[in-house]
């Protein structure tokens, strides 16, 4: 899923919708997209969507407003269920 589509289904949905992401390190970006720092631990930040939660409650907390940040995916390489 683009960048752009994923930040306009999250801007409409973050009210209702809970997810969770299978990630354990995120790498901030800036509002143009340009990578800020190194590959951080989401552990204790917003960023920390691996138990279910509501993006009502966490997106207004983060720089930006949004989640335009690289997700570093954990698991195994291949197919697989990265976001529910």
């Amino acid at each position: 899923m683009s960048v752009a589509l994923f930040r306009n289904v999250l801007q409409k949905c973050q009210q209702f919708y809970t997810v969770s992401v299978y990630m354990l390190h995120v790498i901030p970006s800036t509002l143009l997209y340009m990578y800020i720092g190194d590959i951080t631990s989401v552990d204790g930040t917003e960023f920390d969507l691996r138990q279910p939660t509501t993006l009502g409650d966490v997106i207004h907390n983060i720089d930006g407003g949004g989640f335009d940040h690289n997700f570093c995916i954990q698991g195994p390489t291949g197919k697989r269920l990265a976001a529910r």
